[in-house]
């Protein structure tokens, strides 16, 4: 879907599970675009989430979050 491949893709690399993260983060990030009400201040968890998804859609696959990162640091703010 357009907005939601990775840059590696658009690059012609092959996909991967970091691909896979990226647009796993493109959906947090635009889930949480939707729930955003400016009037209020942000939840611990509202805030977590956009964390992981910044980290999940970072442009370098290398630097970029796989999904067990994700996992675990949703894990503490949620446990």
């Amino acid at each position: 879907t357009e907005g939601f491949e990775a840059p590696e893709i658009l690059n012609g690399k092959a996909c991967s599970t970091k691909t896979d993260a990226f647009a796993i983060g493109k959906t947090i990030m635009a889930m949480l675009h939707g729930l955003d009400d400016t009037s209020m201040p942000k939840s611990s968890e509202f805030r977590c989430l956009e964390e992981v998804a910044a980290k999940l859609t970072l442009a370098d696959p290398q630097s970029r979050w796989c999904l067990k990162q994700a996992l675990e640091r949703i894990q503490t703010i949620v446990l």
